[in-house]
């Protein structure tokens, strides 16, 4: 009777026994293919970065950067190159040093939101700026090198005297950070559709005459303890910065620091 009475327990146990490890290998099984899928997906997302990336680089080698002009502004306040930078208006009861690069997004928003603002304090005499071309970035463009060719063909614009629709035609079509930059004779060119015809311009930007200066002058500034950024660990020089009157570090994240500098 007890024999007879646990056979079909035995029984039992097999079936289970069989279907959980029928049901293991399918949740295996499952596993593998979620896991196959996966590998697909990445690998297809990946592919189709590396393609827009690609086809985004050959978009910039092609593009054509708009020229942006000053109307706002008289010529003669286009700006005169001293060294490595570029001072534009006379005298004037306030001062303004600008260090940017012009691949750093900052300081690209920081044109585009107050660049007109700070041209037309210039031409009203109210301010005198000096723009510094700083190219912190020069490894942060593929390939490398934007930045310092962009602040060479900045310079050279300068001495063409024309410098302020140059820097703006940059900042206002700025290339991304991390992608491809423009090239110099895609600076070059920008340079020809501002007017300046001179084939010391050509010369100054395919050369980069200026970019052992810009060089220097990085070293320069990146040192300098009057130019670091307080209140953050480990304190250090960026882009932007501004400094007012030569002396104050201007806080560039307080919306009306341009409107108190020339009120005060």
């Amino acid at each position: 009777m007890t024999r007879t009475a646990k056979a079909p327990r035995a029984r039992l146990s097999s079936q289970a026994l069989a279907t959980i490890e029928r049901r293991q290998r399918d949740g295996r099984r499952r596993r593998g293919i979620r896991a196959l899928v996966a590998v697909i997906v990445a690998a297809a997302l990946a592919g189709g970065i590396a393609l827009a990336t690609r086809a985004g680089d050959r978009s910039a080698a092609e593009h054509v950067i708009p020229a942006q002009g000053t109307p706002h502004i008289r010529a003669d306040y286009y700006g005169t190159r001293d060294g490595t930078t570029v001072l534009s208006g006379g005298n004037a009861p306030h001062t303004l040093d600008l260090y940017a690069d012009f691949l750093c997004p900052q300081c690209g928003r920081l044109h585009k939101a107050l660049g007109t603002a700070i041209e037309q304090a210039t031409e009203s005499g109210r301010l005198q700026v000096r723009y510094h071309m700083v190219p912190l970035l020069v490894d942060f463009s593929n390939p490398a090198g934007y930045s310092l060719d962009a602040a060479n063909a900045a310079l050279c614009a300068a001495d063409a005297g024309t410098f302020l629709p140059f820097h703006a035609s940059l900042f206002a079509d700025q290339p991304k950070e991390g992608r491809r930059g423009y090239d110099r004779s895609q600076l070059t060119d920008l340079g020809h559709r501002l007017g300046i015809t001179n084939q010391t311009f050509d010369s100054c930007v395919t050369t980069g005459a200026y970019d052992a200066r810009l060089r220097q002058e990085l070293t320069r500034v990146s040192a300098d303890p009057a130019l670091q950024q307080p209140g953050a660990r480990n304190s250090r020089f960026g882009t932007p910065t501004a400094v007012a009157d030569g002396t104050h570090l201007v806080d560039l994240t307080t919306s009306d620091w341009l409107d108190r500098l020339l009120a005060s």
